[in-house]
């Protein structure tokens, strides 16, 4: 009587395309992100207002959709990523509010939607 302790590999649940044993969505995810972040590097590392501002709504978008087309990982979070996306929320709501007493309104709303593509991301 043989058992077989290890079975085969099966094939891709997402396709049967693979390049160095991962599928290619996240080859193309890879990619795409590290190319992002070498991007705003380049320009001046993301305090540029257009860069950031052309990042953050990337990001948002791409949350929006996700979410909406049912593309979003269903995994539960863990408390750890509740408590940090709780605490970036209120620092970004805390920044917002900084508008109504700050001597530059403009240079409060720039650092709010500075905190708002940290939150994105």
């Amino acid at each position: 009587m043989s058992t077989t302790i290890f079975a085969e590999p099966s094939e891709p649940e997402t396709g049967a395309s693979r390049w160095g044993g991962r599928p290619i969505v996240e080859l193309v995810f890879l990619l795409v992100s590290g190319g992002v972040l070498f991007w705003l590097a380049f320009e001046s590392g993301g305090y540029a207002l257009v860069p950031r501002d052309l990042v953050g709504i990337a990001i948002w978008w791409t949350i929006a959709l996700t979410v909406a087309l049912g593309l979003w990982p269903r995994a539960r979070l863990t408390r750890g990523v509740w408590a940090t996306g709780g605490l970036l929320i209120t620092v970004a709501a805390f920044t917002g509010f900084a508008g109504f007493w700050a001597k530059s309104t403009e240079g409060a709303f720039d650092a709010y939607a500075r905190v708002l593509v940290y939150v994105g991301v």
